[in-house]
């Protein structure tokens, strides 16, 4: 959920190229209105990785069905549906979004996170603005992030037409103005600017919403580790632009009565150096979501009862049972985070695989530090029987002496850069039965491999 680098994204707006032509779609109504229904088919794609255009990146896919129904002028409610994940770490292309069936999709996912997922919210709207937002008191927060950023997706100030300074009107272009305003998103409290493309052969505008994080009052606490930082960096990550979400959106109505017909998101966030070259790591996400139904209600969605009230803005209790899980190793910690995929010990013996391949072939330098950001990123929520079998693989993988030393020794090192309780009590045990203390040196020889990889 702590993604994302600065790249400039106000330039690209929403096309109607963007709809999947294969899906169908039925759309009854013109605008939202009580006692109707409105689905969405929205798709999800987050990439981490180093920003170079040909190095694999670690690429996460969500694709959930979103049922809407006003309730009243003002209040929605809203239940996910269908909702698949999946991974991939083998994909390159970062900046599009990619097709579903391209990902190995997580086809095993636990029965409880189904349920909490499909568990309904209520919010209210009003003229387009998002206020509070109320949870059914089972849901947990992980869940809810991610309906939070659903609704996010939602949220446009219609009514908004104070012009703002320097919006400019051309003859041979369609009528456009601009403003600013502070509006509770996601990321926090921060001023937007709109800027909005009215087409009146078509009845709609394009509307284009960048978030200034330079101009924030609140945004959630994103965990800091300590991690060197070449000299020459500095002042980039200081600057502003290190963050940027931009949302375009395809809008048909007036103000009092409106339909949103898609929506794309796209933010990017930058990261730590690697290395003193420049080496960044980036996340990237694009959320689109898309019109195919609006009609009468097929299904009533259930009320939400026992009910939390919220906001819009990310919740952080996930982050802290990953602390406790860290510093206690208890596993009732283990179990609050959302567990994407039951096969973590292969994904690791993967991609310790395919580290030895690339040692033994002379390619490791570049990608093999972001490789082992990776692995520690998974191990952190590994439990000891999990490392056993990882470390099982790790010593039985049939390579050249030198590569087998080289994997063991990076696999430790993994056990202490992962720095929770359970993979530092590992890290010790397997030092401690160790014949000699040859280990430790080849730790430290293979120190490249894993400088500046905490960062994740």
């Amino acid at each position: 959920m702590k993604f994302f680098i600065a790249l400039a994204l106000l330039g690209a707006a929403l096309a109607s190229s963007h709809f999947d032509r294969s899906i169908e779609r039925d759309i009854q109504e013109s605008s939202f209105r009580a006692g109707r229904e409105y689905r969405y088919l929205f798709n999800g794609q987050l990439s981490a990785g180093l920003p170079i255009p040909t190095t694999p990146q670690g690429i996460s896919r969500i694709q959930t069905q979103v049922n809407l129904q006003w309730t009243d002028g003002n209040t929605v409610r809203m239940q996910l549906q269908k909702t698949r994940f999946a991974t991939s770490q083998e994909e390159t292309n970062s900046q599009k979004m990619l097709p579903f069936e391209r990902f190995e999709e997580v086809d095993r996912m636990d029965r409880e996170h189904q349920q909490l997922l499909a568990m309904p919210v209520e919010f209210d709207y009003e003229n387009g603005l998002v206020r509070e937002i109320r949870f059914t008191e089972d849901d947990q927060p992980w869940s809810e992030n991610i309906k939070r950023a659903v609704i996010n997706m939602l949220q446009v100030n219609i009514l908004k037409k104070e012009k703002h300074e320097g919006a400019e009107k051309s003859e041979n272009q369609e009528p456009t103005f601009a403003f600013t305003n502070v509006e509770r998103t996601l990321e926090g409290e921060c001023e937007v600017l709109y800027t909005v493309e009215e087409n009146q052969k078509k009845e709609e505008q394009r509307w284009a919403k960048s978030i200034n994080f330079d101009k924030c009052t609140r945004r959630p606490y994103i965990h800091h580790v300590q991690t060197p930082v070449c000299k020459d960096c500095q002042e980039t990550l200081d600057h502003d632009k290190m963050s940027s979400t931009v949302l375009n959106y395809n809008i048909s109505g007036t103000p009092s009565n409106f339909l949103i017909h898609s929506v794309e998101l796209r933010s990017q966030h930058l990261f730590a150096p690697i290395t003193e070259k420049h080496q960044l790591v980036s996340a990237f996400t694009i959320n689109r979501m898309e019109l195919i139904y609006a009609g009468e209600k097929k299904t009533e969605i259930k009320q939400v009862r026992n009910e939390k009230t919220s906001e819009l803005i990310y919740n952080q209790e996930w982050e802290w049972a990953e602390q406790q899980w860290a510093q206690t190793g208890e596993e009732k910690y283990l179990r609050q985070i959302p567990q994407w995929s039951e096969n973590k010990v292969e994904m690791v013996q993967k991609m310790f695989s395919l580290m030895a391949k690339q040692i033994e072939q002379g390619e490791a330098e570049l990608e093999a530090a972001h490789t082992v950001a990776r692995i520690v990123k998974v191990m952190r929520q590994c439990n000891e029987e999990q490392l056993e079998q990882i470390y099982r693989h790790v010593s039985e993988q049939k390579n050249s002496e030198k590569v087998s030393e080289e994997i063991r020794s990076i696999y430790f090192n993994t056990l202490a850069l992962a720095g929770t309780r359970v993979t530092i009590q590992q890290f010790v045990d397997k030092i401690m039965k160790s014949s000699s203390f040859c280990l430790l040196s080849s730790l430290l020889a293979n120190k490249p491999y894993v400088n500046n990889t905490n960062n994740v």
